[in-house]
């Protein structure tokens, strides 16, 4: 089994919506959109996601299986995140989805960051254990997700100096 992460090319927007749709399939409660936000988008605004954000695709056999973005977050000026994490099922527990996060801290530290900054869904109980493994603490914010008052959400925080 070999895996690789790579960031994704300006050309690669069938790959993004493909990896993007399974993610929202596999696990409809942890994102802030949903499929039917995205499913009737067009190529040219899969495309419009690549050029403004890094997107980094993770491989299993040369297959991509997972997926992390690096951003900023227009209600914390100044700070870097994680959004959009996604392994598939037939790639969890390979070290992939540790892969990806490591991508996207080096791409923080890269842009000059000091820290990396998360949202996770609190009912993604595993997501949330493998973050705190990765170095990831609470910093004490919990909010209601914006599309789901009823989905709790703690930012985590990691260091990467």
């Amino acid at each position: 089994m070999e895996l690789s992460v790579r960031r994704a090319g300006p050309e690669e927007a069938e790959t993004l919506r493909a990896i993007r749709l399974e993610a929202l399939s596999d696990s409809p409660g942890a994102y802030g959109t949903t499929y039917d936000d995205v499913i009737g988008w067009s190529l040219e605004q899969w495309a419009a996601r690549l050029s403004g954000t890094p997107h980094f695709f993770g491989l299993r056999d040369s297959r991509v299986r997972g997926l992390a973005v690096g951003g900023t977050h227009d209600r914390f000026p100044g700070t870097l995140w994680l959004f959009g994490m996604y392994v598939g099922p037939d790639a969890r527990g390979t070290g992939l989805a540790e892969a990806l996060v490591r991508a996207v801290e080096a791409w923080a530290a890269e842009s000059g960051a000091h820290e990396l900054h998360l949202s996770v869904v609190l009912s993604q109980q595993r997501a949330v254990a493998f973050y705190r493994r990765l170095g990831y603490v609470e910093v004490g914010e919990v909010r209601a997700m914006h599309r789901d008052a009823n989905a709790p959400i703690q930012t985590m925080v990691r260091r990467l100096d």
